[in-house]
């Protein structure tokens, strides 16, 4: 996620200075580059040419760079000249899926092109650099890094490489989001623990103080399922209100921490929709046991208490 740089360039329309920030960047690649980083080709092809001398005058460019370039026609046989319009035709041969470049959270795709290594045009031909990107099955990567210390240790002696894994090289930028999302899941959980145990205590709490109401009743004719019925459904119609109360609390408030979510929205209706459930789900179990114990009382011995 770096080693991009810019350099000036012209459409059939445009030129770089024309385009709006933030800037189109590019990057020195082999044909290859796209299956090691995992970059889906969307249209046409990648690069054609060796990474040597000789490669045909091709550019790879990303979705974003298309759309700004091109926009409501194909890129795919389109020219980009670089230094002036007299210069070399570089053909688009494929689009690209957009990628991250810099950091794991970025505001929006930013315009890019890919140029061969074998053939670069004289202003972008210091910007070749010199990373190698490896794929390799999870499980090889030790082995692999290995054979490949030993590799450029043969074909560049006295040199000291910098080989690491993508994962740890992305470490840091995952590490404040992964410790927030730990802290935001231990307090949603304690939340939510809280709120069940509190439910379930205060309901079933209320439904045992009506044990005699209950056998009065059915002392009176009342049927037991009718009693177990609406001991349910009053129950469940209280956590029903705090429920929609804390809905709309959570849309407005939610607001304040968006900034803190990444890949959830604050109207996910998976998490809203599981947390109320949970939540009625609990309510009627403890509104449910209390119930049908206070519906196995004897009326008669209910109405000799009262």
């Amino acid at each position: 996620m770096w080693g991009f740089s810019t350099t000036r360039f012209y459409t059939d329309r445009d030129s770089s200075d024309s385009f709006e920030a933030p800037a189109p960047t590019f990057v020195a690649v082999s044909p290859t580059y796209f299956d090691a980083v995992g970059l889906q080709i969307l249209q046409g092809a990648t690069l054609s040419g060796a990474d040597t001398d000789g490669a045909p005058a091709e550019v790879v460019v990303n979705d974003a760079m298309a759309k700004r370039a091109w926009p409501s026609r194909s890129p795919l046989g389109k020219c980009l000249w670089f230094e002036s319009r007299a210069g070399p035709c570089y053909s688009v041969v494929g689009v690209v899926e957009n990628s991250r470049q810099g950091y794991l959270i970025e505001t929006g795709p930013v315009p890019q092109f890919y140029l061969p290594l074998g053939n670069l045009p004289l202003d972008a031909a210091g910007a070749t650099g010199d990373v190698i990107m490896l794929r390799a099955r999870q499980e090889m990567e030790e082995t692999v890094l290995t054979d490949l210390r030993r590799m450029l240790a043969g074909e560049f002696p006295g040199a000291a490489p910098d080989l690491s894994l993508m994962s740890e090289r992305l470490d840091p930028q995952y590490r404040p989001w992964r410790l927030g999302a730990e802290l935001f899941s231990a307090l949603g959980a304690l939340a939510l623990v809280v709120a069940l145990v509190g439910i379930y205590s205060t309901i079933s709490h209320n439904v045992r103080s009506r044990t005699r109401e209950f056998g009065i009743r059915m002392a009176l004719g009342a049927q037991a399922i009718e009693v177990i019925r609406q001991v349910v459904a009053d129950g469940v119609g209280v956590v029903l209100v705090g429920v929609g109360i804390g809905v709309l609390l959570c849309l407005v408030g939610g607001r304040v921490v968006v900034s803190m979510l990444f890949g959830v929205t604050v109207a996910n209706p998976v998490i809203l929709g599981g947390v109320a459930g949970l939540l009625i789900a609990t309510a009627a179990l403890a509104a449910l046991i209390p119930a049908k114990r206070a519906a196995e009382v004897d009326p008669v011995v209910a109405l000799l208490d009262d």
